[in-house]
């Protein structure tokens, strides 16, 4: 598990350099005809994610592809069972102190 905060609306340079140390061409997917397939089947993915406003629901919804960044990545090397958990509202008053305890209770939620 890696965790990452975003940077401006995108994924940090340190996420970025360990998506691209694990897709790697003959580790963790290899070429077969016009496509690819990925050798990391059967395996599975939490993401954490914290922000500091909402991003699943309301007006910013539109920006909450931060955990879509990651997903598409590690579908193309095979894990194609990937968990969200998310802590949402960090940086609103009102949301922040409901916000690790959601995270809390997503994380008790999962399948595993």
């Amino acid at each position: 598990m890696i965790a990452c905060p975003t940077w401006n609306f995108g994924i940090p340079p340190s996420l970025k350099t360990w998506i691209d140390y694990v897709v790697r061409a003959g580790k963790t997917f290899n070429y077969v005809g016009a496509g690819v397939e990925g050798l990391a089947k059967g395996k599975k993915a939490i993401l954490v994610l914290a922000s500091g406003g909402v991003f699943t629901e309301g007006p910013w919804k539109s920006w909450g592809f931060r955990g879509a960044v990651s997903a598409p990545d590690l579908g193309f090397i095979g894990i194609e069972d990937v968990q969200s958990v998310r802590a949402e509202g960090m940086n609103i008053p009102l949301l922040a102190i409901h916000a690790v305890p959601n995270g809390k209770k997503a994380v008790e939620a999962l399948v595993i």
